[in-house]
């Protein structure tokens, strides 16, 4: 399936937070913006694998954004609760751009 194709499909279903990755956030960790993609990417797997995120679809996407950010959307059910979905936005709000400097 297409990039295109799984949006529509996720999105038609469900509720997408996205959370950008610019260049504002590039010089704030010091690095270019193809480094920050690559810490997006990993910050991504490691949000994947919180408990919390079990019921959710997590993807990182290059230069997909606004003005050309990178992003980390996670999509869930648009049955999830609004304990739940309060709960996975404070849990994405405190981790999502905890972001480790490049050496």
């Amino acid at each position: 399936m297409d990039r295109i194709t799984l949006w529509f499909k996720l999105l038609s279903y469900g509720i997408a937070l996205i959370n950008e990755y610019d260049t504002y956030t590039a010089g704030l960790v010091e690095c270019t913006m193809e480094e920050l993609y690559e810490l997006a990417a990993e910050k991504a797997k490691e949000l994947s694998e919180s408990p919390l995120l079990a019921d959710t679809t997590v993807i990182s996407d290059k230069y997909c954004g606004f003005d050309g950010c990178h992003e980390i959307i996670v999509f869930m059910s648009y049955d999830t609760t609004e304990e739940k979905f309060n709960a996975i936005a404070e849990y994405l709000y405190k981790n999502v751009y905890t972001l480790k400097k490049i050496k």
